[in-house]
Parts: structure tokens; sequence; C-alpha cells
């Protein structure tokens, strides 16, 4: 498969498609943002203000912690380019969910500091999440990273850019692990979309996107090359725990908020 890890390079400044792609799908969520705050009656104008500001936390922990890694396992050298690299030339999952979580952390923080409403909030841009998910991943196809395991499938995608970031596998078919995944959550998003617009109970489209992302997730670790390192003895890589507490805190989000509601209509 021929990727196109750089759209055009003017002098020595270079355009990379994971960047273009990336900006692209977190402007359609930022839309699709802003309508979620107007069906919920929240006030659009910092709603979106405190996603922009998450959306810079989020790339801040992606690269610090790609370099905190790369310092690890091969020193100085590698982390000094992991933050001068292009954006997403290499990524790592646990430095993807370090860019997920610090990007829910500043933006409830902010929703609280605001006084809005938390699990209203997080019921808003649930859609918005899953659709920057979805182009992140079309986003990591194009770069390479994120690559899936050899396989022997006919739709197995085989990377020959010589631009591709070193440690990439190259004349090897591979599982495309960022496709499966970037159409999986592209039906995410419009599942909790549909949700959104019928919306009944506060926390409920939030859980269910965590939930549904967390399940996908796990189907898709044991199809990639590299979950993240080992935790708890080797029993569970760092993928898979994230992946689990997703989906027990997104079980959590929805029962709680069901049983409320019925406690409430039962009033």
């Amino acid at each position: 498969m021929v990727v196109h890890p750089r759209l055009f390079e003017i002098g020595r400044l270079s355009f990379t498609t994971y960047g273009a792609v990336l900006a692209c799908g977190i402007l359609a969520a930022l839309a699709f943002a802003a309508d979620g705050a107007r069906r919920l009656r929240l006030p659009e104008d910092r709603v979106l203000r405190l996603c922009l500001v998450g959306t810079a936390a989020a790339i801040l922990a992606q690269r610090v912690l790609d370099a905190m890694l790369a310092w690890g396992n091969l020193g100085m050298p590698a982390a000094l380019w992991s933050l001068a690299r292009a954006p997403g030339a290499g990524s790592s999952l646990p430095s993807t969910a370090a860019a997920a979580l610090a990007f829910l952390a500043v933006f409830l923080a902010g929703a609280r500091r605001a006084r809005l409403p938390l699990l209203r909030a997080a019921d808003a841009i649930a859609p918005s999440l899953a659709l920057v998910a979805s182009a992140a991943s079309v986003a990591c196809l194009e770069a390479g990273c994120d690559s899936g395991l050899p396989t022997t499938l006919p739709w197995g995608l085989t990377f020959t850019s010589p631009l591709l970031p070193p440690g990439v596998p190259r004349g090897i078919p591979l599982h495309p692990v960022q496709a499966y995944a970037s159409a999986a959550e592209f039906l995410i998003f419009l599942a909790l979309l549909l949700r959104l617009r019928a919306f009944r109970r506060e926390g409920e489209v939030f859980g269910a996107g965590l939930f549904l992302i967390g399940l996908l997730d796990g189907l898709l670790t044991p199809l990639r090359a590299d979950a993240g390192p080992a935790l708890f003895a080797g029993a569970l890589s760092i993928g898979q725990t994230i992946d689990i507490v997703m989906v027990l805190a997104g079980a959590a989000f929805w029962l709680t908020r069901a049983r409320d509601g019925q406690a409430g209509h039962a009033g």
C-alpha cells in the first residue's frame, strides 16, 4: 500500500499528512461540539474554548510521553528526535491514551471552574471525541504509527514508503488496524450523535462512548504490534489496562444514570 506521510514541502518546511488529517478532524469535531452544546443548552463559546485548551494539553501530553518512552528505550538522542519530529510520526498507543486523558482532565476541570454541569458538558462533546479518534486513526495509517501484526489475509497492507519513520515494518503484510479502528470509531460517532439527539439523562452519552471505544480498542489490541509496556507482572499491557478501565467506567456511568432515571420516574 502506498501511503503519503508528507503532503508537500516548501524548502525545509514539511507539511505532514498526519497533521493535515488530524487538523481537519479537530475542526469537524469542534463544529459538532458546538452543536452538542446548543442542543444541551450550554454556553457554546465556553465549551469551544475548553475544547481548544484541552486540545493543546493533549498535544503537549502526547509529545512529552513519546519523548519519555523514547528516552527510556533508546536514550537521549531518540527523545530529542521524538520532540522535534513531525507530529504523529511514530506516536505510541500509551502517548495517545495520555493525550485523551489530558484532554478530558483539562476540559472537565475547566467546566467545573466555569460552573458548567460536568456530565452534560461531557455528553455534549462525546460524539466529537469519537470523530477525532476516527480521524487520528486515518492519520496514523498515513504516518505508519500504531501498526498491526503480520497477516496473510488478502487485505493486509504493506508499507514501502521511504519517508516513514524508523521502526515502521516495511515489505511485510500487516493487519490494517488503523483502518479497522477508523471505520468502527466513525460508526461509534454516528451512534453517539443519534443518542445525543435523543438525549434523556446526563452522563449516558459520555458513558456509552467510553464503553464502546474501550471495547473496540480491547478487541483490536491483540492485532496491534505494540500495545505498550506490560503491567501487573506481564499479565496485561498498558493498552489492555486502559481498555478495561474505559469499559468499566463507561458501564458505571450508564448503569448509574439508568438507575437514577428509573428512580426519578418512580418519584
